[in-house]
Order: structure tokens, then sequence, then C-alpha cells
């Protein structure tokens, strides 16, 4: 079993390769944005483009209760695994990803709601209106399954392999806007390819997410056996106070490119997104 000095020096060691990955990240992150930005603006036009901040931003509200047990599930899994306690990490594990499956196969039917109504409920431009429903399905549904994923990129984080947590979150950002922009190659600039980049991304992303985190950790596996009801109360009383924190967060962070798309319209909304994405870089 590792000792404390081994684990600090090992965690020490990895500090460089966690830091640059981050520059990495954050460059793409940059170069991404440089161009992705007016490519959309030149090919949607500047109405449907403000669509895609706001599908985000909507995504953020219907998937909040996901995002709060995700937060949580870090914080146990992360003390097991760093204990070394694989059979509770098991635990945890499979608590985690079963819960937050059944929790997600009941939020579906909210998604199609929202998602059928959002013409209704937003300006959206003539002749955009199958393809803004589909661009928040497969949106809201991408967000779903990196959320899910959560619980595999924990052991990333445990480890402190930030460098690789990193990786995955650059294959489903390069891989996204690539497909986008092929589609948009082949078929025409659509909303609905859009939504398709994001639904791949996630994808293949999650997929190189299961790959590194068992390579990094294979103790834990997948097993109903292992779900724990104890479990379930912890995870949810600490995961309400996330909820609220988080909650809090949306509201200050995400409400205000709402408000400007149903009072102002999508063309003011498409304005307004393109300085909110340089705000979120």
């Amino acid at each position: 079993m590792e000792t404390e000095l081994e684990t600090r020096r090992r965690f020490t060691a990895q500090l460089p390769g966690n830091l640059l990955s981050n520059i990495a990240y954050f460059l793409v992150n940059i170069a991404i944005g440089i161009l992705l930005v007016p490519y959309f603006i030149s090919t949607l036009g500047i109405a449907a483009y403000g669509l895609i901040p706001l599908a985000s931003s909507v995504t953020g509200y219907v998937a909040i209760v996901v995002q709060s047990l995700n937060s949580t599930v870090s914080r146990f899994l992360t003390i097991d695994l760093q204990k070394n306690d694989y059979e509770a990490a098991n635990r945890t594990f499979n608590t985690a990803f079963f819960g937050l499956s059944l929790v997600i196969a009941l939020m579906i039917p909210i998604v199609l709601i929202v998602s059928y109504f959002v013409p209704v409920i937003f300006n959206v431009p003539a002749g955009q209106e199958t393809g803004a429903i589909i661009l928040f399905i497969c949106a809201s549904c991408a967000f779903f399954i990196r959320s899910l994923n959560g619980t595999f990129t924990v052991q990333l984080f445990a480890y402190n392999r930030l460098d690789l947590m990193n990786l995955v979150n650059v294959v489903n950002l390069l891989f996204q806007v690539g497909l986008t922009v092929l589609l948009f190659m082949l078929k025409g600039p659509s909303l609905v390819f859009v939504g398709v980049g994001y639904l791949g991304g996630a994808i293949l992303a999650s997929a190189v997410a299961i790959i590194l985190a068992k390579r990094v950790c294979p103790h834990l596996h997948l097993s109903s056996g292992s779900f724990d009801r104890s479990r379930v109360k912890d995870l949810g009383e600490m995961g309400g106070w996330v909820f609220i924190n988080q909650i809090g967060a949306l509201l200050f962070l995400q409400i205000d490119l709402i408000v400007v798309n149903i009072l102002f319209g999508a063309t003011s909304a498409g304005e307004y997104a393109i300085v909110l994405t340089w705000g979120n870089q």
C-alpha cells in the first residue's frame, strides 16, 4: 500500500503536467471562441446563433439536480479512494451511478416537454423552430451523458490526474466543433447539426473518460449489488446544500441571456451572447 510520503511525492510530480494541461485547455477554449463565434454568425445568422448559448443556459436549470448530486459524489468518492478503501468506494461509486441514472430517467420527460415548447417560451427566428427543439434536446442529452460520466472522472480527480480530465474536456470540445463544422460543410448550416455536435462530443468524451478511469483506478466496477441505500442519505443531505448553492450561481450568472431573449428578441440575445461568450472563457 502506498505510504503518505509516496502519495505526496506522486502528487507533487504531477503538478507540472496538470498546470500545462490547464493552460492548453484554456488556450484551446480561447482559440475556438475566436474562430467559432464569427463562423456561426456568418453561417446561421446572429439571431439563430443566440440560441446556442441559450440552450446551454436552460440545460443548466433543467439538470441542476444532477449537477448537485454529481458534486456531492466527488467529495465522498475522493475520500474513499484516498483512503484506499475500495469496498466503500465501490459502494459510493455504484450508489452514485445507479442513483444518477434514475434521476436522469425521471428528468427526461421534463427535458422533452421544455424542448418542445422552446419556440413558445423563447423568441426563435422564423424557420428555425424545429432546429431549436432538436438543439435543446441534444444539448440536454449531452449534458446528462457527461454528468453520469462524472462518476468516472471523479476517479481521475481523486488521483490528481487533472491532465487526463483536461484531455477528456479537449476531446469533447474538438470533436463537438469538428463534427459540427463537417456537417455544416456537407449538409449546410443548421441548428440541428450544432446539437448533433454536442451529443457526439459528449459520447466520445465519455468513452475516453471511462477508458482512462479504468487505467488509473481498476478497483471500481459497476455492480447493482453494491448499491448502498445508507449512502443515499449521506449523498442526499449534502446534495441539498449544493443544490441551493448552484441555484444561486445559475440565477446570478445565466439568467441574463434568458431575460434578454424573452424581452428584447432573438437578435438582441444573439448580440448579447457574443459578449457573454468572452466573459465565460
